[in-house]
């Protein structure tokens, strides 16, 4: 794997759209699932939840590659509970996966649940993101079956399985940190 110096901030106004458009396509290319038509409406409005939680992005040469939401409360929140946080909607365009950008998301939404305080980050995924489930496991994340559901989408139940990180470990070394300019 190649790493890439990658700058994770938080999502602009102007980039909503982008940040949309490339979290519905990752998700309608992740299965032969189909997604359901108000989820996808529900990626696609980055606008519409920026005030429920904090839309992260990640940027390679300055242009929009991935996007992760962090929740800590509020209507946005499936899993988690007081004193905790949530990773939503998380994904990365598919031709620069597998080059540390994941990896740079995901260890920022730690890195804010450490410093908001936070007992436990929860996430939820597929049984056939298989890609994601690794990596969520290298940062210690396990799941957690008994918190597993089912939701309906487009006329089919859609399952879901929940992943813990507990405690919520200290800051990786430096040399594993990426750029985050504006958090």
């Amino acid at each position: 794997m190649t790493e890439l110096d990658v700058a994770i901030r938080s999502a602009e106004p102007t980039e909503y759209p982008l940040v949309g458009e490339l979290l519905v396509r990752a998700y309608d290319n992740i299965s032969d699932a189909v997604i359901d038509p108000d989820y996808n409406r529900e990626l696609g409005d980055v606008a519409g939840r920026v005030d429920a939680a904090l839309v992260l992005v990640a940027l390679l040469e300055g242009v929009v590659v991935g996007s992760i939401t962090y929740v800590d409360g509020g209507p946005l929140a499936e899993l988690s509970a007081l004193h905790e946080a949530e990773i939503r909607m998380f994904a990365v365009d598919s031709t620069v996966r597998g080059k540390g950008i994941g990896a740079a998301l995901l260890a920022a939404c730690v890195d804010l649940a450490r410093r908001d305080g936070r007992e436990r980050l929860w996430l939820s995924t597929s049984p056939w993101m298989k890609d994601a489930q690794r990596l969520y496991e290298r940062f210690g994340f396990r799941r957690v079956p008994t918190r597993d559901r089912q939701e309906p989408s487009s006329g089919q139940m859609f399952e879901l399985w929940a992943y813990l990180l507990e405690p919520i470990p200290e800051p990786r070394s430096t040399a594993q940190q990426c750029t985050r300019g504006g958090l």
